[in-house]
């Protein structure tokens, strides 16, 4: 029932997408890569292929040789069956395994670029009236493009929720939605071990504006939870946990410092920033919908984030900091009230380990209210820290922990460690600087009786050498475009007009996923050996 119900799907997603390509101004073709060599240049087998010297093409899905995904080449030197990737060397890259899909982009002169010509020839001769004409004439042809995308859309519809699928699926019936069917599918594709072409979203490092003052941090993710909805339209999903997200639209998102403390009145390091995209006209297969994410929310600092008391470590009860419980170590001795001035990063104290060269630990932590937190949701938690010069020994650790001290984070992507914030001794920072990590909390949350956040210098901290810790954060992760945003507060306020840019990017690599992500936004099990492959969509 798969294969018949994806050659189906395949042959409608092929035709809406050369219309939607057309409405777009290009025409496409692909073909299935079964071969790629460790030369230089790389040499793609490519039975039948087609492909004439200097075409240009994308490649995604490759096993093995990865390198190869996700970028665009120049055709050379074709045989029958084989072509040369201009320029590539690959004698660096991964063995080829498996897999894989080339496509070809070309120009559709009878819209966009023969109106690109159409417009220069009559601007020349300043014939405004035939101009206009023949905008509206290309205006209404895109229109009938995305009318035509919408109703093949609603035949792939017909077809996926036809009575013979419903039955292979369980706890759906001709009465469910096909947002239903859709999570079901989902569920019995990943239990057969069923895929579809993968597609790869990238997110670019954040640009910050020479003119910004506040000198904080804004965090990506493009690792999904099963709690959230991801992107605006789409459903949640417990099977996306730990996913890669390949939801994401390719767009530029600006954050823009919208409140603050002078003029607002926020608490100093809880501010607000405005997260905008390209503004998305028309339906799902609208000509730039690929290219326009729609985004325009709003976002306050991780800082803000009240999971965590004590958080900015500002009040202490005898060197002993409030809310916090002494794990190991003397109040006084080794936890200290650091409140000279050129020590502090934000605030009026912060919190300062000593180490005496024969205690083994020093730690703190501090139980959460297990009714705060959300089974299967992805959360950001980030710490600033500095050290003295010359530490021998004492590697820290900010850790989430269950009853037993186990970690109880999952899915972890840190800026240094696999659990959670995890220095060495001989890589803590001399100046203030912030360190984070994204995690997922199991979907079983429930069977833990606690959870609690760990800070900790072990490995007997060196004698008299000292580390300050100060603006912990801890909270759920923004999602935006498909994609998870956090703002971390500086040792300098953002103020208004602050500005940061991300840039995201989809490969649009995978056409299955494609289709579900413009339509539904929603994506399917993938792979890079795919059992339905990009190559049903070609066909």
């Amino acid at each position: 029932t798969y294969t018949d119900l994806f050659k189906d799907l395949g042959k409608l997603i092929g035709i809406l997408r050369q219309t939607y390509l057309l409405g777009k101004g290009k025409s496409e073709s692909s073909g299935t890569i079964t071969g790629a060599t460790q030369a230089n240049p790389v040499v793609i087998t490519s039975n039948g292929h087609g492909l004439k010297h200097g075409d240009r093409i994308r490649i995604d899905g490759v096993g093995g040789m990865t390198e190869l995904n996700g970028k665009n080449f120049v055709v050379g030197n074709p045989t029958t069956n084989t072509f040369e990737l201009l320029g590539v060397d690959g004698t660096g890259y991964g063995a080829y395994t498996s897999g894989g899909v080339w496509v070809l982009e070309a120009a559709a002169p009878d819209l966009k670029n023969g109106l690109d010509e159409v417009v220069t020839l009559l601007s020349a001769s300043n014939s405004s009236k035939t101009l206009n004409g023949t905008y509206d004439v290309f205006v209404q042809a895109r229109s009938q493009t995305e009318d035509l995308c919408e109703q093949l859309s609603n035949l792939i519809e017909t077809r996926l929720m036809e009575d013979k699928i419903l039955e292979e699926l369980d706890g759906v019936d001709t009465g469910s939605t096909v947002e239903e069917v859709l999570l079901e599918l989902y569920r019995d594709m990943e239990n057969q071990s069923k895929s579809v072409e993968r597609t790869q979203v990238t997110i670019g490092s954040p640009s910050y504006a020479s003119w910004n003052k506040g000198n904080g941090k804004v965090l990506t993710t493009a690792k999904l939870d099963g709690y959230s909805q991801v992107i605006e339209g789409g459903e949640a999903n417990l099977l996306y946990k730990g996913k890669d997200s390949e939801l994401a639209f390719s767009d530029s998102l600006v954050l823009v410092c919208s409140a603050d403390e002078s003029s607002d009145n926020l608490p100093e390091g809880e501010e607000s920033f405005q997260v905008t995209g390209t503004e998305r006209e028309g339906g799902n297969f609208h000509w730039n919908a690929d290219n326009a994410s729609g985004v325009d929310t709003e976002i306050s600092t991780l800082n803000k984030e009240t999971l965590i008391a004590g958080k900015d470590f500002e009040s202490f009860n005898a060197n002993s900091p409030t809310s916090w419980t002494v794990v190991s170590g003397t109040p006084g001795t080794h936890i200290i009230q650091e409140t000279t001035l050129a020590n502090l990063y934000r605030g009026n104290s912060c919190l300062k380990f000593t180490g005496d060269g024969t205690l083994a630990k020093i730690e703190i932590e501090q139980e959460l209210l297990m009714s705060s937190l959300n089974a299967g949701r992805r959360y950001c938690m980030g710490v600033a820290l500095r050290a003295d010069s010359g530490v021998l020994s004492g590697d820290f650790k900010l850790l989430l922990v269950d009853e037993n001290g186990n970690s109880v984070a999952e899915d972890v992507e840190s800026s240094s460690g696999t659990q959670g914030v995890e220095i060495s001794a001989a890589s803590l920072p001399t100046t203030w600087t912030l360190h984070h990590f994204f995690f997922n909390l199991p979907s079983d949350l429930g069977k833990f009786s606690k959870v609690k956040v760990v800070l900790r210098w072990e490995n007997t901290p060196t004698n008299g050498k000292s580390l300050w810790i100060d603006s912990l954060a801890l909270g759920p992760v923004n999602w935006v475009n498909g994609i998870g945003l956090v703002a971390l507060a500086g040792s300098n306020a953002w103020i208004r007009g602050d500005r940061i840019t991300v840039q995201v990017t989809n490969s649009e690599g995978g056409l299955f996923q494609w289709y579900f992500r413009n339509r539904y936004r929603f994506q399917l099990p993938s792979s890079d050996t795919p059992t339905f492959s990009d190559g049903l969509v070609a066909g």
